[in-house]
């Protein structure tokens, strides 16, 4: 084979290869955009992300409404009585973010004053943040309360439905983990990026908590 067969044979896989590229590419483009078995559709981002979310647009004209439309709350538990004594404490910040699901979105003349157009519709994360509360074996922890004055500070406790957060019961390596979930306003519909998280930012989010005395 001559110099020049070689060249020819050598842009000829090279074309090959270009358009087996391509056609990948229109497949799981075209992937991305069917439903699957859950009746999902994936959605593609400007920044790569790719997310699942059903076709239905949910509708939340209150921010009372956005934050407290949890599906999977549990009946809120009877109230435990509380005889050792016990010390408020509390703690910032969060340590881990866990997707639960997303869904897409519009909103109310409420979400303005979030820089955001309530005719646009949004694409949207329910989120677990996670935080591990430094304890001794020596006390158990429980959650604080939250009022109208601090309830934007902390998100849902998903086993009441109410401000605050769930925490367990065991003490693991020198804490206690907590979580509370919250809302991620994540993208626009044309796939660009908004962060917007709601009620708060997870890194100003505020654990409030009692430490009690354990006795065996």
């Amino acid at each position: 084979m001559n110099k020049m067969s070689k060249e020819l044979c050598w842009k000829h896989h090279l074309l090959i290869m270009r358009y087996t590229l391509l056609f990948i590419l229109i497949t799981l483009l075209v992937s991305c955009q069917e439903e699957d078995g859950n009746y999902m559709i994936c959605y593609s981002m400007k920044d790569g992300t790719t997310l699942h979310a059903q076709e239905d647009i949910q509708e939340y004209e209150s921010a009372c409404s956005f934050l407290n439309t949890e599906n999977n709350l549990r009946e809120k538990p009877k109230d435990i009585v509380i005889l050792q004594d016990s010390k408020k404490d509390s703690i910032y910040g969060y340590d881990e973010i866990k997707s639960i699901s997303w869904e897409r979105a519009k909103f109310g003349n409420w979400v303005e004053k979030y820089g955001l157009n309530k005719a646009n519709t949004y694409f949207v994360q329910t989120i677990k943040v996670v935080k591990i509360i430094p304890s001794s074996d020596q006390y158990a922890l429980t959650e604080g309360a939250y009022n109208d004055f601090n309830k934007d500070s902390i998100g849902i406790n998903q086993n009441t439905g109410k401000r605050g957060f769930v925490i367990s019961s065991s003490n693991i390596n020198g804490g206690h983990e907590a979580y509370t979930i919250m809302k991620r306003i994540g993208y626009d519909s044309d796939g660009n990026d908004v962060n917007i998280y709601y009620p708060i930012k997870p890194s100003d989010i505020k654990w409030k908590y009692f430490t009690i005395k354990t006795i065996w």
